[in-house]
Formats: C-alpha cells, sequence, structure tokens
C-alpha cells in the first residue's frame, strides 16, 4: 500500500476526521451531488474513498455505482456493502463509462494533471466534480497549513497543493470541456462544475 497520512488507514477514522472539520455542512456536501443524479443512472466515482456517498445517498435509489480507488481499507469496506469498486490509478488507466462520472474533493491529489482527469471524465459521461477552494490548507497560520497538509498525505500524489476558484477557471479552459454549470456552493467554500465532452 502507498504511505498515506493516517486518516486513510480506516473508513472509521477517516469519517470521524471529516465530521469534526465540516460539522452538518458534511451531508449538504453529499446531498449536493446526489441531487443531481437521476435514480436509475449509471455512476462512476473517482477516489470514492469510503463510499460515504454510495451508503448513505446511492444505493437505496437504484443507482448502478462503480467506486474508482486505491486505498485497500476503503476499497474493502465498500465491496461489504456490495458495490463494485476497481483498484485504477486514474491518471494512467481508463476510467470506465457511465452516466455521470464524479470526484468530490480529490482533484487538488491530481496536481498538474487536473486538466487530464477532467477530460478523461467528459469522455466517460456527465461529469461532476465538487472541489473545495477554500479551506485550512491555505489558512495564514503556518502550523494550521501544515497540519492540514499533512492530514491529505498520499504517496505519488499532490498533498500540499489546493486550488483556488481561479485556478479552476484555468483547469476547466485547459481541459477543453464543455461546461454545463460551475457554482460556488457551501457558503463559496467548494466549487461544483458540471461538464461533458466539447
Amino acid at each position: 500500500m502507498a504511505l498515506t497520512s493516517p486518516i486513510y488507514w480506516s473508513p472509521r477514522i477517516y469519517r470521524a476526521v471529516m465530521r469534526a472539520l465540516y460539522g452538518s455542512e458534511l451531508e449538504e456536501r453529499y446531498r449536493t451531488v446526489d441531487r443531481l443524479i437521476p435514480d436509475g443512472s449509471r455512476v462512476v466515482e473517482l477516489c470514492c474513498g469510503c463510499g460515504y456517498l454510495y451508503e448513505h445517498y446511492l444505493r437505496p435509489r437504484r443507482i448502478d455505482y462503480l467506486g474508482l480507488d486505491l486505498l485497500p481499507a476503503m476499497m474493502s469496506r465498500l465491496r461489504k456493502m456490495g458495490a463494485r469498486v476497481e483498484a485504477v490509478d486514474v491518471v494512467k488507466g481508463v476510467v470506465p463509462n457511465g452516466d455521470y462520472v464524479i470526484m468530490l474533493g480529490s482533484l487538488y491529489h491530481f496536481h498538474p494533471q487536473e486538466a487530464c482527469i477532467l477530460r478523461k471524465m467528459a469522455a466517460s459521461g456527465t461529469g461532476i466534480v465538487l472541489e473545495p477552494t477554500q479551506n485550512l490548507s491555505q489558512s495564514t497560520n503556518r502550523m494550521i497549513r501544515l497540519l492540514a497538509r499533512s492530514m491529505s498525505f498520499i504517496s505519488g500524489t499532490s498533498s500540499a497543493y489546493r486550488l483556488t476558484s481561479e485556478r479552476m477557471d484555468e483547469v476547466i479552459a485547459e481541459a477543453g470541456v464543455h461546461v454545463v454549470s460551475t457554482t460556488e456552493v457551501l457558503h463559496g467554500q467548494y466549487r461544483l462544475t458540471v461538464f461533458q465532452r466539447a
């Protein structure tokens, strides 16, 4: 297994940390994406992690779901719930087709190849990216900034970098995808972008 921050060692730890960071807004993060996906859709989730979206929102809705990830503990939990999960490096590997191809809060890990990820998503279906553009890793307090960045460490990916709203605009333009909608949500802390192949 790749060297990772302890928050990725266990789905239980990961969920506890996310709950502590986001509080009641954690559920709204997932509802924001869930509302965009019709019942019965085929969904491919990149960097699916512990499968919170699938478990609490998509599973009861006749969604044909496929999760892609590389973290064994996370993938194991999803499989135990009956979800289809594949170990796929989304930079080097093939992204399977779906009606919707989604990524929640993980695009920064792929800097500077964010545009490549968006193009792959758009080639496989309607892309939905929910990405934080304001977070603790951008704090003016050096200790808070370092702590936030170390908590998201996964070897082989970017953990110190974060996207801003301006950088998201650049990535979208570089990807050359057709933007259906892009808007700031969750009190301006996230950018929600829906896009398709140009």
